[in-house]
C-alpha cells in the first residue's frame, strides 16, 4: 500500500497506491484548455472535451436583430432579448416591454401607464391604461351641510333626507336636502358687514343674500376683484360669489350665467379660473343637484341588480366550461388554474368578467389546435421537429392566458388572435411540407417560390397582419392546385376564422350624456348622428346635444325653447369672454 508518484499518460504526476490500474488513475491537475471555439479555460486535465463549458461572455446576435452580452456556450433558444420594445401601441403609449416579452412586436405586453382620463365624476381615472374605464375607486366627495358620502366614488350615493338648509330673509327651500330645491336664487344683495382684515374696518358684503359672505373686501381687494372673467366685475354695484371648492370669487351675473350654459354631456361644471369642478354651494345647488343626479344613473349602470346577475350568471357558465368541456384534457393545467382564478373571485366588474369570457373562447380555440397537431403528428403528416418547435410557441400562448390581472385590452387581444391565426396557418404549412416530403412530390420553381414566403411570412418574427394572411393564403393555393394527390382532409386543417372578442360596455374614452328624457347614454366622441337607446331620441353626436326642431318659415330666431336660447345666450357670451381676455373654454 505503498503510496507513490505516478506519471499519468497525459504527462502530469499524481500520488497514489502503488497497486492501483493505470485506467482508475484520474489527473486533477488544473489546466489551460483550448476549445473547438477558440477560447481558452482553466479545467481539470481529465475532464473530457464534450463535457467543457465555455463561459466566455460574447457579443451574440439574435434573430431579431437585437446583439446581447451572453455566454459563448449559451443555447440559441435560450437567450433572451431584453432591448426594450420602441413600439406605440394603439392608446399611443410607447410599450413598457422588452423585445422578447412583446415577442418582437406580436403580442405586447399590457400598457403600464395611468390612463388619468376624467371619468364623469370628474376625477382623474388611476387605473392602468384601457379602453374601457373601471368605476372610480377615489373617496367620494359628494357632501351637504349634514354630512359626507363614506363610499367609494364609484358606488351610488344615498341622498341625504333631512331638511334643506337653503334659506334666507325672501325665500325658504321645503324640500328634502338630497332633493332639487323650490325655491329661486335670491338676487338681492347680502346686507351683512364683515372686519376687513386689511384695512380693519366693517366693510359691506360683497356677496348675495342668503348665501356665504365672500372673505374679500371691495376697497383692499379691489385689483383682485375687477379682474376680467365675465367682463362685468368693474361694475360699482357688483355683486360676488365665492366658490367652496376652490376658493374664488367670481361676479354673480356673469357666473349665474356660466352655470345655466349647458349641454348633454354629464359633467359638473367647473369654475372659469381655475376648472375645479363646482361640487358643493348653495346658489347652484340645482344645477349641481341635477348633474349629480346623472351621474348617480350612470354609477347604477355598473352597479344595478340586473348585472350584477348577468356577470355572475357569465361567470357560473364558465366555470362549468373549465370543468367539464374537452378543454381540459388538451389543456388541462390552463383550465385548472383559470378554474382557481375564478374560484378565488366572490364578485366580477363587466370587464373581469368579459376577460374570463375571452381567456375560455381563446382557450377552446387552443384546445382545437392542439388536438389538431397531435392527431396530425401521431399519424404521421408532422414532423418530429415541427411539433416540438409547434409545442413551445403554444405553451407561450397558454402561460399568456394564465396571468393573473384584472382586465386585458383591445389591444392584446387584436394581437393574441393574430398569433392564434398564425398558428393554424403554421400547422397547415407543416402538413403540407411533410406530405410533399413524404409523397415524393415535385414543385416547379414558382411553387417552391410560393411556399418559401409563406414559410417565411410564419416564421420571421414579424406581426402577421391581415395584410400578411390574404397573401399566405393566395401563396397556399397556388401550391395546392399544383398538387391534386393531396387529400381534403387536410386542405382544411386549420381553422382560420377569427375568435369573437366579447367587449364590455364601459366607459370609454367618449362621455356620458343625457338625453332630454333624462336616459344616460355613452358616445365615443365620433362625428355621426344617432339615437338614444332608450327613448331614440335623435342626438348630433359631434356637439353631443339633442337635435332641435328646424324654425318654421318666418319665425325669428331666438325664439325657440329656453334650453336653446340659454345655450345661445352662452356661447355669445363665452365668445365675447375670448374676445376680451383670451380664455379658452370648452363647448
Amino acid at each position: 500500500m505503498e503510496v507513490i508518484t505516478r506519471q499519468l499518460t497525459c504527462s502530469h504526476n499524481i500520488k497514489a497506491v502503488c497497486s492501483t490500474k493505470e485506467d482508475d488513475l484520474v489527473c486533477m491537475e488544473v489546466i489551460t484548455r483550448q476549445l473547438t471555439c477558440e477560447h481558452s479555460i482553466q479545467a481539470v486535465c481529465s475532464v473530457k472535451e464534450n463535457d467543457l463549458v465555455c463561459m466566455e461572455v460574447i457579443k451574440r446576435q439574435l434573430t431579431c436583430g437585437h446583439d446581447i452580452q451572453a455566454a459563448c456556450s449559451a443555447e440559441e433558444n435560450d437567450l433572451v432579448c431584453n432591448a426594450p420594445c420602441t413600439q406605440l401601441l394603439k392608446c399611443k403609449h410607447p410599450c413598457a416591454g422588452t423585445c422578447s416579452s412583446c415577442k418582437q412586436g406580436r403580442l405586447h405586453q399590457q400598457c403600464t401607464h395611468h390612463c388619468n382620463r376624467v371619468l364623469v365624476c370628474s376625477h382623474q381615472c388611476t387605473a392602468p391604461c384601457t379602453r374601457n374605464c373601471p368605476p372610480c375607486t377615489k373617496p367620494c366627495e359628494n357632501r351637504c351641510i349634514h354630512s359626507r358620502c363614506p363610499l367609494k366614488c364609484g358606488k351610488p350615493c344615498v341622498p341625504c333626507r333631512k331638511p334643506c338648509q337653503w334659506r334666507c330673509r325672501h325665500h325658504k327651500c321645503d324640500k328634502p336636502c338630497g332633493e332639487p330645491c323650490d325655491r329661486p336664487r335670491c338676487d338681492h344683495p347680502c346686507r351683512k358687514t364683515r372686519r376687513c382684515d386689511k384695512c380693519k374696518k366693517d366693510q359691506p358684503c360683497i356677496g348675495m343674500c342668503g348665501e356665504p359672505c365672500p372673505d374679500k373686501c371691495r376697497v383692499c381687494n379691489r385689483e383682485e376683484l375687477t379682474t376680467y372673467v365675465f367682463v362685468t366685475e368693474d361694475k360699482d354695484d357688483a355683486q360676488f360669489v365665492q366658490l367652496e371648492d376652490c376658493g374664488h370669487v367670481i361676479e354673480v351675473s356673469g357666473l349665474d350665467q356660466w352655470m345655466d350654459t349647458t349641454d348633454r354631456k354629464i359633467q359638473l361644471q367647473t369654475c372659469p379660473k381655475c376648472k375645479t369642478p363646482i361640487r358643493h354651494n348653495l346658489r347652484y345647488g340645482n344645477t349641481i343637484k341635477n348633474t349629480l343626479a346623472m351621474i348617480e344613473k350612470v354609477k347604477k349602470r355598473w352597479k344595478g341588480d340586473v348585472l350584477k346577475a348577468q356577470t355572475e350568471a357569465t361567470a357560473n357558465k364558465l366555470m362549468r366550461k373549465l370543468r367539464d368541456a374537452d378543454e381540459e384534457r388538451y389543456c388541462a393545467e390552463t383550465s385548472e388554474d383559470l378554474l382557481r382564478q375564478m374560484e378565488h373571485h366572490r364578485l366580477y366588474s363587466l370587464d373581469e368578467a368579459a376577460m374570463y369570457e375571452n381567456k375560455v373562447l381563446f382557450l377552446e380555440r387552443l384546445a382545437e389546435l392542439k388536438r389538431k397537431r397531435r392527431k396530425y403528428f401521431l399519424s404521421g403528416h408532422i414532423a418530429l421537429q415541427d411539433f416540438e418547435e409547434m409545442k413551445k410557441e403554444v405553451e407561450e400562448m397558454e402561460k399568456w392566458l394564465r396571468r393573473r390581472t384584472a382586465r386585458v385590452g383591445e389591444q392584446e387581444w387584436e394581437e393574441f388572435g393574430r398569433e392564434l391565426i398564425r398558428l393554424n396557418f403554421l400547422l397547415k404549412l407543416c402538413v403540407l411540407q411533410e406530405e410533399i416530403r413524404k409523397k415524393g412530390i415535385s414543385l416547379d420553381d414558382q411553387a417552391k417560390q410560393s411556399l418559401g414566403r409563406v414559410e417565411r411570412r410564419l416564421t420571421d418574427l414579424k406581426p402577421f397582419t391581415a395584410i400578411r394572411e390574404v397573401l399566405v393564403k393566395q401563396a397556399m393555393k397556388k401550391v395546392e392546385a399544383l398538387m391534386p394527390k393531396l387529400s381534403l382532409a387536410l386542405l382544411n386543417v386549420c381553422n382560420e376564422e377569427p375568435v369573437q372578442v366579447v367587449k364590455a360596455s364601459g366607459l370609454t374614452q367618449g362621455h356620458w350624456c343625457a338625453c332630454r328624457n333624462g336616459h344616460v347614454y355613452a358616445i365615443g366622441g365620433a362625428t355621426m348622428e344617432s339615437a338614444c337607446p332608450e327613448c331614440r331620441a335623435r342626438i348630433v353626436r359631434a356637439r353631443h346635444r339633442l337635435r332641435q326642431q328646424e324654425p318654421s318659415v318666418g319665425q325669428p330666431p331666438g325664439t325657440g325653447d329656453g334650453r336653446s336660447e340659454a345655450r345661445r345666450v352662452g356661447r355669445t357670451h363665452k365668445a365675447n369672454l375670448k374676445e376680451v381676455n383670451g380664455l379658452k373654454f370648452d363647448d
